[in-house]
């Protein structure tokens, strides 16, 4: 009974990231979009990801209001790899090492307490 519940919940992970991959712009169209056009403003999430070398990758936004941004990063069954809260107003920029993960598709939310829009990044 208990690895029936295991699958069912594996099963479920699964749908619930095709889901999010299905509704999410994929990493080309976000690498078209200026990084200056990448902004955090009322209820507009918008940020990039940017692949930037061996199993990293970038993140780029601009927080034009003085709030609390949220960045979580999943990997490709749903475990939070990795979260911080960025607070400083402008624009923002880092790189992710995600060598450390056996994952090669990583999903990332950006957002606040009110919004957030998540993207995928594939990295080899």
């Amino acid at each position: 009974m208990k690895k029936t519940h295991t699958h069912k919940k594996l099963l479920l992970s699964i749908v619930a990231v095709l889901a999010l991959w299905i509704s999410t712009p994929t990493t080309i169209q976000a690498q078209m979009r200026s990084e200056n056009n990448a902004q955090i403003q009322g209820g507009n999430i918008d940020f990039e990801v940017k692949p930037s070398g061996n199993r990293r990758f970038t993140i780029y936004f601009n927080n034009s209001n003085n709030t609390l941004v949220q960045v979580r990063i999943y990997d490709v069954i749903g475990n939070m790899v990795k979260e911080e809260v960025v607070s400083a107003k402008g624009k923002f920029s880092k790189e992710y090492d995600m060598s450390q993960n056996k994952s090669e598709v990583f999903i990332v939310e950006v957002g606040n307490t009110k919004y957030s829009t998540t993207k995928r990044v594939f990295l080899q």
